[in-house]
């Protein structure tokens, strides 16, 4: 993390350009879902992000079981 410009022993949350987004709506959560899931397919890792193997991605494309125990909360 670049803490160039900042008082010695602070530190900076958000890189540079950067910054925290409200969640407003459904929608926005499943955008931001599909970019995370598709962080290693934009890295070269694998080619389809059901492949990544700490990935929910399968669970939300193929139902398959999630690979840590989620407990969904209604909204």
């Amino acid at each position: 993390m670049d803490n160039q410009g900042q008082a010695k022993g602070t530190l900076r949350l958000w890189q540079t350009g950067f910054h925290p987004e409200q969640v407003h709506s459904a929608e926005f959560i499943r955008q931001k879902v599909v970019y995370i899931h598709h962080n290693p397919v934009s890295a070269g890792f694998v080619s389809d992000p059901c492949a990544w193997t700490n990935s929910s991605a399968a669970c939300h494309e193929r139902g398959a079981a999630p690979p840590i125990p989620v407990t969904v909360l209604d909204a």
